[in-house]
């Protein structure tokens, strides 16, 4: 485990999925009490989009690639991460939108922070993409946004 650094590339399994992530069984992984190279993916770092359950992004056997974030020694597992090696979305709408457009979109649910806002942000790509907008006024869920 010594010679692993964040940000190093791990491959293995998916070998069980619980209700609270994801654990993979490594082709090159640490000791653990009861399996064997076993790494473990938390919900938040298996996507960037938003996800209702893990079996939404992987499943029992499916291979996987993920970066290395840090060792737990406590449970004696590698802390991983599937979304690290997958381009941030929100970078890439920053990077193609401009400071003042206005982007419309329909509310997609409700949050205490905001609202999960659906937007076309380029018409000409006739792409949908999710993006997170900070609340201004009182949204409601399926109600076209400002």
């Amino acid at each position: 485990m010594k010679t692993l650094h964040r940000g190093d590339i791990l491959s293995g399994t998916v070998a069980a999925i619980e209700r609270f992530g994801v654990f993979v069984g490594l082709d090159d992984g640490p000791a653990h009490p009861l399996f064997s190279g076993v790494g473990f993916i938390v919900i938040p770092e298996l996507s960037w989009r938003h996800i209702s359950a893990p079996t939404d992004v992987v499943h029992v056997g499916q291979r996987v690639s993920c970066e290395f974030l840090q060792f737990d020694t406590y449970n004696a597992e590698a802390r991983l991460s599937l979304k690290a090696l997958e381009p941030d979305p929100l970078r890439a709408f920053a990077d193609r939108t401009l400071v003042g457009q206005e982007i419309r979109g329909t509310v997609e649910k409700t949050v205490p922070n905001g609202a999960r806002v659906e937007a076309a942000a380029h018409r000409e790509q006739q792409r949908r993409d999710r993006y997170p907008f900070a609340r201004r006024r009182p949204y409601s869920s399926g109600r076209p946004g400002p």
